[in-house]
């Protein structure tokens, strides 16, 4: 991290014409998927692939999958697996298999609220080679957005029904206040983390730590390279947060991550009992990768270091011209022919101009 970019964005390829697929991890996402894919087909920019990855849930996540996907004309490519190995295999293994530019991960249980989520990312991350990731504002998804996410047309090709009957209001009240506690601290968190901390980085170190990896665009090239240096040092278990990792590295590398505040994607939360699990996560992922890159954390220290270095080092400078002039005036001073009767003694006997003076050997 070397500070904010202050060049103007030289493209080097037309964003118009790069390549998305969209990967969705999903385990039991049943009663979110259907939102997941209809925030899709309301994107500006449409994928050329949908890669759903169910992780061993074996529950209706992708038999519905398969009946909106063809309601709605999405091409989908269903990967299932006999049991959960995670969601790192899933984004290494579709970064090497397929050949899109772009790489955008959306979670199964997350929806793109703004319907040019995918044409912004991408925008963004052809401003630049060095542009490696490119991610929005993520927020808890409340009741009210999934049932505004319902009424769209869209979602309509699904059940083509008026209204929609939300599994999550059938949860009963007790789990609606768990909930809302969980959507409340997170609501109030994602503002201040988004809002403060990552501005803060994009303003001072051009970058951010890492993106929300929930609805974040990669480029599919960087991040197989990524892989291909680490996998033989961690293997898939990189961190217990995938994108913690990937954010750190991709910065250690010399790429940047950029967060967009003009688009959003909303996220379902975990409730409030299951919430002091999700942060033990986060939060030793965050501190594991502190550890691998403890080198990149220094960064803003050396550049304070390195200013404090150029100070001292202008201030010798004007000392020692100071005392250059002095001992070169000295010099000439002690240096000066003697003269008599009007014409030069000779040569001066300084011993330093006779060696100044001899021929070259």
């Amino acid at each position: 991290m070397h500070g904010p970019d202050k060049t103007v964005p030289t493209p080097a390829e037309d964003w118009h014409t790069v390549v998305v697929d969209v990967v969705i991890p999903a385990y039991k996402e049943e009663d979110n998927i259907i939102h997941c894919l209809a925030s899709l087909a309301r994107q500006t920019l449409r994928p050329r692939n949908v890669i759903l990855v169910d992780d061993g849930g074996h529950d209706q996540t992708v038999p519905r999958a398969r009946e909106y996907a063809a309601a709605a004309g999405i091409k989908l490519t269903v990967i299932e697996r006999a049991a959960s190995i995670g969601k790192t295999p899933t984004i290494k293994r579709q970064a090497r298999e397929f050949d899109s530019d772009v790489e955008f991960i959306l979670d199964g249980d997350t929806f793109l609220e703004s319907p040019n989520y995918i044409e912004r990312c991408v925008q963004e991350l052809y401003q630049g080679v060095g542009i490696a990731s490119a991610c929005g504002v993520i927020l808890p998804m409340r009741p009210k957005h999934r049932h505004a996410l319902a009424q769209t047309p869209e979602f309509r090709l699904w059940h083509g029904a008026d209204t929609y009957d939300d599994p999550h209001a059938r949860r009963g009240k007790l789990h609606a206040l768990w909930w809302w506690i969980t959507n409340t601290y997170r609501e109030c968190l994602y503002t201040f983390l988004q809002r403060f901390v990552y501005k803060g980085q994009m303003v001072f170190f051009g970058t951010i730590t890492n993106p929300v990896g929930c609805a974040v665009a990669y480029r599919r090239r960087y991040v197989k390279d990524l892989f291909d240096k680490y996998e033989p040092l961690f293997g898939d278990d990189l961190t217990n947060s995938e994108d913690i990792f990937i954010g750190f590295a991709l910065c250690n590398e010399g790429y940047r991550n950029i967060q967009l505040q003009d688009v959003t994607a909303r996220s379902e939360e975990p409730e409030v009992q299951r919430l002091p699990r999700q942060i033990y996560l986060w939060s030793s992922s965050f501190l594991q990768s502190c550890y691998y890159f403890d080198q990149l954390l220094r960064t803003p220290f050396r550049a304070l270091r390195r200013w404090r270095k150029r100070r001292q080092d202008k201030a010798s400078g004007v000392e020692n011209l100071r005392r250059t002039r002095n001992s070169t005036g000295s010099r000439s001073a002690s240096c000066t022919p003697r003269s008599t009767g009007g014409r030069s003694a000779g040569p001066c006997s300084c011993p330093r101009r006779k060696r100044s003076a001899s021929p070259l050997r």
